[in-house]
């Protein structure tokens, strides 16, 4: 572990703007709150410490012996990997805090340890939350073979917000099983494998993220029906990859300057409700551009719902319907609430003779949690259908025009050409789809 002085950790605690006093932490349907408890992991910390404001040294030992379902571990500066057992495994109710605002610059989780997936086996794993387990302001690395930085099994309600996940071998941040999540304001980048991988009956909103230079910005399979929103997928050898039952829905995104394919659904499993990036009724509003291939590629025999987007039809390839009244074959929408922001929890500083008591005024960052128990479902989607995502979306602004049945969508504005990257090597056999380069070929899309 990287050590830093204690004079280091009391000017972090200024510039985060420490607030006293407890907060409370959702943990029911009625909104009941649960008192918070503090601990702290500092470099210069101990391992013996108990559950008090004496911080410990290792996270490792704050999650043993402190993780209790409201317990806040808020780690200080510092690259946190020896003296850690990975995977750390955050317990159901845990947050672990490092910096918000600054998605975790300077407080970075680095490692892997095996992990034994209930549906994938053995993996290498950084970070594993369990339910209503948070994940706010830390950068989380795993550079061991085939290593995942953040890992969800079958995990409800669980949070990764405002952090940098990044330069993992494999993936930034995996969700397979039964996972409901909220993954909002993170950084992907430099993971060779996936941004994101969503697999199983994932469900969850991915809101206002960044995936830049990684193999695959998104990767969504099986039968996973995530809410993509307002992120920005660029960069990447391919943006968006969608194959087997996998039904995502997609609004206001921006897909630009990847080096293959913006999106691609590479199969679609007959019977399940198909990708659904907009309709008539609910414009998709999704800005492709830039894309070394195609913007769209709809390798299904499906026709793809792709309504109220801006992109060049001329950039297009497959069965695409840009005047979908629904998303085929049956209707997918996005449910018409409000998202509540995420908040995150407010900092504390741990008592230690050189950090002054009195601590300096609170800082405001647009996050709290918004999973208040059973899942909700809207009470007016068309046509009597049942939403498949369990939580309630972001209503976007509404546009000027919709598209009429026969009237093709405006053509694309000219991106800016971006600077070169080196695009990062295809992993070896990502579990979603097998070899990235072999099962793009596999469906008559060069992986060179």
């Amino acid at each position: 572990m990287d050590t830093r002085s204690d004079r280091t950790y009391q000017t972090f605690g200024q510039i985060w703007g420490i607030v006293g006093g407890l907060v409370g932490t959702i943990v029911g349907g009625g909104g009941l709150q649960a008192q918070e408890r503090r601990v702290f992991v500092t470099p210069t910390g101990q391992d013996g410490n108990t559950c008090s404001s004496q911080p410990f040294r290792t996270v490792t030992a704050a999650l043993r012996v402190c993780g209790q379902s409201g317990t806040v571990v808020q780690v200080g500066p510092g690259t946190y990997s020896q003296g850690e057992t990975f995977p750390l495994q955050v317990p159901d109710g845990v947050t672990l805090l490092g910096n918000p605002q600054t998605k975790g610059q300077g407080i970075v989780v680095r490692g892997g340890g095996r992990y034994l997936s209930r549906t994938f086996a053995s993996q290498n794993v950084a970070v594993v939350l369990g339910n209503q387990a948070q994940l706010q302001g830390l950068t989380v690395i795993n550079p061991g073979d085939r290593g995942y930085g953040v890992w969800l099994e079958s995990a409800r309600d669980a949070i990764v917000a405002h952090n940098t996940l990044r330069d993992s071998v494999h993936d930034g941040l995996f969700l397979t099983g039964s996972t409901t999540a909220l993954v909002v304001d993170n950084v992907f980048t430099g993971n060779r494998g996936s941004g994101i991988s969503a697999v199983g009956s994932s469900r969850g909103e991915i809101r206002n993220n960044v995936l830049e230079n990684t193999g695959f910005g998104l990767s969504i399979g099986k039968t996973a029906e995530v809410v993509l929103l307002q992120n920005r997928i660029v960069r990447n050898v391919e943006g968006v990859v969608i194959s087997d039952g996998a039904a995502p829905s997609l609004r206001g995104n921006t897909i630009a300057d990847n080096q293959r394919n913006g999106l691609v659904v590479l199969s679609h499993r007959a019977g399940n409700s198909g990708p659904d990036l907009g309709t008539t009724a609910d414009p998709g509003r999704n800005t492709f551009g830039g894309n070394g291939d195609r913007d769209v590629h709809n390798l299904a025999a499906i026709p793809l719902a792709a309504a109220g987007n801006q992109l060049t039809p001329g950039r297009t390839r497959g069965a695409i319907n840009f005047t979908a009244a629904v998303a085929p074959p049956k209707p997918s929408q996005i449910a018409q609430g409000t998202t509540a922001p995420v908040r995150p929890i407010a900092l504390q500083t741990p008592v230690t003779p050189s950090v002054p008591a009195t601590p300096a005024a609170g800082i405001a960052i647009p996050i709290e949690r918004r999973y208040p128990g059973a899942p909700v479902v809207s009470t007016n989607p068309q046509n009597g259908q049942r939403l498949p995502q369990s939580i309630s979306i972001d209503r976007l602004p509404p546009i000027t025009s919709q598209l009429p049945p026969g009237v093709s969508p405006v053509a694309a504005p000219r991106f800016r050409s971006l600077p070169p990257t080196a695009p990062p090597r295809c992993p070896r056999q990502p579990p979603v789809s097998g070899d990235c380069g072999r099962s793009l070929r596999s469906h008559g899309v060069e992986n060179s």
